[in-house]
């Protein structure tokens, strides 16, 4: 124990954690709190005589609100603690009261704030974080998804986003699909006007399976077509194959040596068998048009075989009279061939859609019939301004029964493509309707 005297009216005690002394009032009944050295929590021994008191039947309240005691006489300054034991920490020399107000209110320790700023920091961060991403992923100019039926605003827009490129994936699926079907009705239920067309399909693929194998869907590429014929429903996508050799059949003949030497003319054989031309795969472009419906897109049958197959050069190659066929082409007026048309004819220049330059062929038109009325407005030799332009419209040709058979324009159907831009009517100029210009 110190020498220090310990003032009246108080009592002393050790903290069993540091051992340092503490000095409280007599009459301070057990209180819980803070060591005013170590700062551990402690419980100062009661009175040495206790006032009776009764059997509590709860537990004794909080610590928190002891009852108010009188505050301790001031220390005397020439009073001087005694030096502590050896051992003992700087902390030791602290004498403030237990009880005191001071004592009670002290903040919590520095490990207790570490650890809360520990547990805040982390869901701080995570939450600038999410609001960030959340900024950064939102789409204001899109509306937001409604349940109910799109507004005018919203269904113009998404209107707009079809017309532009939301029409290639709904045309790939239809487009799949119509080329993995190997039968007529396969075909049929996914092209325009498949139940009116379905005779002339069978006729065309015979029992045969259909094998579309050699044009796969992924090799399809979208064509923009103009602004007007996309709000009338109407798309279109292309495949397009380059020509290219096939070097496994490439077979060169052994010329004799006094060919190579230009001492000898080669023979026909050895010409035909040396042109280049017979290693070479013929090149392919397809068009592949599409009419939106109430059941969706649809393929426009006639126009995918005829390009695919070459059937317009076909007929055109192989005159057989009386034969005829009806075929969506490109026409424009042009100059004749050899410059002697007939009185009262005009001469126009028929070609395939997909193969301008080679499947064309160029027909004489009697001005007074109703199909040279309805050509007429393309007529530009002969007039002031005038320029060449060019419009599709569907067809039906036809070999002449003469003994030289000539191809003639037998029957005007329509402009544009029958069924998917237009509609047939009669061939007169007053029910031709303007065609759109698809260029000279």
């Amino acid at each position: 124990m110190s020498s220090t005297p310990i003032p009246p009216g108080q009592r002393e005690f050790r903290c069993h954690h540091c051992q340092g002394r503490i000095l409280v009032p007599v009459t301070l009944p057990p209180t819980t709190g803070p060591c005013p050295h170590c700062s551990q929590t402690i419980t100062s021994p009661g009175p040495e005589n206790p006032a009776p008191t009764p059997v509590a039947a709860a537990p004794p309240a909080p610590p928190a609100a002891p009852a108010p005691v009188a505050a301790p006489p001031p220390v005397e300054p020439t009073q001087k603690p005694s030096p502590e034991p050896a051992g003992k920490t700087p902390k030791n020399k602290k004498t403030k009261a237990a009880n005191s107000p001071k004592a009670a209110s002290k903040p919590p320790s520095r490990a207790g704030l570490l650890i809360s700023c520990a547990l805040l920091i982390p869901a701080i961060l995570g939450g600038g974080l999410w609001l960030m991403l959340k900024k950064m992923h939102a789409t204001p100019d899109t509306p937001p998804f409604s349940l109910t039926a799109p507004g005018p605003e919203q269904a113009a827009l998404l209107e707009q986003q079809y017309l532009e490129s939301g029409w290639e994936t709904e045309a790939r699926e239809v487009l799949a699909r119509f080329l993995a079907a190997d039968t007529p009705n396969g075909k049929a239920a996914y092209s325009i006007r498949g139940g009116e067309l379905l005779g002339e399909m069978q006729a065309f693929y015979g029992h045969a399976p259909i094998d579309d194998s050699d044009t796969p869907v992924n090799a399809f590429s979208s064509f923009r077509l103009t602004l007007e014929d996309r709000k009338r429903g109407i798309f279109m996508m292309t495949y397009d194959l380059p020509p290219s050799f096939e070097m496994a059949q490439f077979f060169s003949p052994i010329v004799p040596l006094r060919v190579q030497y230009h001492l000898e003319e080669q023979g026909m054989l050895i010409e035909e068998l040396s042109r280049t031309a017979n290693f070479v795969t013929e090149p392919m472009l397809v068009h592949a048009l599409f009419k939106r419906t109430p059941e969706g897109l649809r393929v426009d049958w006639e126009t995918f075989v005829q390009t695919k197959y070459r059937r317009m050069r076909d007929f055109i190659e192989l005159p057989e009279a009386g034969r005829k066929g009806v075929f969506r082409v490109i026409i424009s007026e042009t100059v004749p061939q050899n410059r002697a048309v007939p009185a009262g004819h005009r001469v126009y220049l028929i070609s395939d859609p997909a193969h301008r330059a080679e499947d064309s062929t160029r027909i004489n038109v009697p001005v007074d019939t109703d199909i040279g009325r309805a050509l007429s407005i393309l007529n530009w030799r002969g007039t002031n301004g005038g320029r060449a332009t060019a419009r599709t419209a569907t067809v039906e040709l036809r070999w002449s029964n003469h003994e030289v058979p000539q191809i003639e324009l037998s029957r005007f159907l329509c402009w544009e493509f029958l069924g998917v831009g237009g509609e047939a009517v009669k061939t007169t100029a007053a029910s031709a309707p303007s065609p759109a210009d698809v260029g000279p």
